[in-house]
């Protein structure tokens, strides 16, 4: 029996520690130990798994770590992910050049596929250059797909372990819903934002419970989030963040997903569970209210990822839910949805190449 560390940083990355979850559930399946290090912010997903906080620690990581390693007898480390640990490390001037001199073979979820990247880390009005380290430190990578492009290296199929809920629970979940939408928002959507940040959210999301209500007056919004909406009307459910268990089944009960992030970790459990998405974007961001719009331009290019599921900007969303709510656009949506997942299936697990490198 193996031990894997999976180490993570980033107190708002609700997304990376969820896709390190689904590959550390493939591990512990196969007989090995996996332990969690990382923010208090994530206790309500990490339940279910041995971890710890690196909360008191992250200053100073470059000189925890390898202490965590010996006393916990780890035999990998795995980064969740590449990016954030190093956005974490730059905050708190830490050379990230230790990671390739770790005690024991380490791995890194990169999500974003920087090897293929300029660099160029946009946030709205302010554009970060990572470091050229970003290339090659950390050589043994993990790609999760959805949603790199399948065919870069590393890449894996990271779907989740999900199928589609009973009728029992999905009447027990709807009620006497005629349409459930679910909006799902993350931490990084409500806290920490800028001034310019805030004012977006309070216009966009808005915007977007309107649209629901303007497509379908009977339909219900389910908001999965860290902070609800103020105003957004009677047929408005705000339920916070929500357990993986318990989401897979309030998604999977739903009519139709809606995100304001394309690369958001729920597209693929609502690609499992058979239930379409749209995306909505802007003329500057692809991850409402970062932006990111060119940060993410080198992973969408000919990524058949953008095909299986619906993208478009607020101005267009009524039209659009009406589409996937009540026309033949369904039908379309899911059939792209299902032969995306068949190319997502045919990659090798994440476990089978951390095992291989």
């Amino acid at each position: 029996m193996r031990t894997h560390l999976f180490v993570a940083p980033g107190s708002a990355a609700f997304g990376e520690v969820l896709l390190g979850m689904r590959l550390a559930r493939e591990l512990e399946a196969a007989g090995d130990r996996v332990l969690f290090l990382a923010p208090a912010a994530h206790d309500i997903v990490l339940s279910g798994f041995t971890h710890g906080h690196i909360d008191k620690i992250v200053g100073v990581l470059d000189r925890a770590l390898p202490d965590v390693i010996r006393d916990r007898n780890c035999d990998t480390v795995v980064l969740l992910d590449l990016l954030v640990t190093l956005l974490a490390l730059g905050n708190h001037r830490i050379d990230p050049s230790f990671l390739d001199h770790l005690p024991v073979p380490t791995f890194a979820l990169d999500i974003w596929d920087l090897r293929a990247s300029d660099l160029r880390f946009d946030m709205c009005d302010v554009e970060l250059v990572l470091p050229e380290a970003a290339r090659t430190i950390v050589p043994r990578r993990l790609v999760p797909v959805p949603f790199a492009r399948p065919d870069v290296p590393g890449a894996y199929c990271a779907l989740p372990a999900t199928t589609p809920i009973d009728a029992a629970t999905r009447a027990r979940v709807r009620g006497d819903v005629e349409h459930l939408i679910v909006l799902t928002t993350a931490r990084f959507q409500a806290r920490g934002l800028t001034p310019a940040q805030r004012r977006s959210v309070e216009s966009v999301l808005p915007a977007i419970a309107q649209a629901c209500h303007d497509a379908d007056p009977r339909a219900q919004l389910l908001h999965v989030g860290a902070e609800p909406i103020e105003g957004a009307g009677p047929r408005y459910r705000f339920v916070g963040q929500l357990a993986p268990e318990a989401f897979a089944e309030t998604l999977g009960a739903a009519d139709l997903l809606i995100t304001p992030n394309q690369a958001a970790t729920g597209i693929s459990t609502a690609m499992t569970l058979g239930v379409p998405s749209l995306a909505v974007i802007g003329p500057t961001f692809r991850v409402f209210p970062l932006g990111l719009r060119h940060f993410m331009a080198s992973i969408v290019e000919n990524n058949p990822y953008v095909d299986a599921i619906t993208t478009c900007e607020v101005d267009g969303l009524v039209t659009q839910i009406r589409s996937l709510l009540f026309e033949q656009a369904r039908e379309a949506a899911l059939a792209n949805m299902r032969s995306y997942l068949e190319v997502v299936r045919s990659l090798p697990s994440g476990k089978t190449l951390l095992e291989g490198s």
